[in-house]
């Protein structure tokens, strides 16, 4: 027969070998729902996100629209030499 300490010890370690498993497993669950969460907020992200447009005259050169809407868009010198 066997000693109740050895067998209780023995079921103890069981017991957290299974507890630690158990733990790896919801660690891995967790893992996967946030990665598609993130897949999920992406595809949001770029349905909602303005369409670019290009505007161009005849021959290829750039319209009036054209040409102020890439001035609004690019960046703004300032007067310490940064841009806005």
């Amino acid at each position: 027969m066997r000693p109740a300490a050895l067998t209780e010890v023995e079921n103890e370690a069981t017991a957290l070998r299974h507890l630690g498993q158990a733990h790896r497993d919801n660690r891995a669950v967790v893992r996967y729902k946030l990665a598609r969460r993130r897949v999920e907020v992406g595809e949001e992200l770029m349905r909602r996100a303005p369409r670019p447009f290009l505007i161009r005259g005849e021959g290829g050169e750039q319209s009036a629209p054209s040409t102020l809407l890439l001035a609004r868009l690019l960046p703004q010198p300032t007067q310490n030499g940064n841009t806005v």
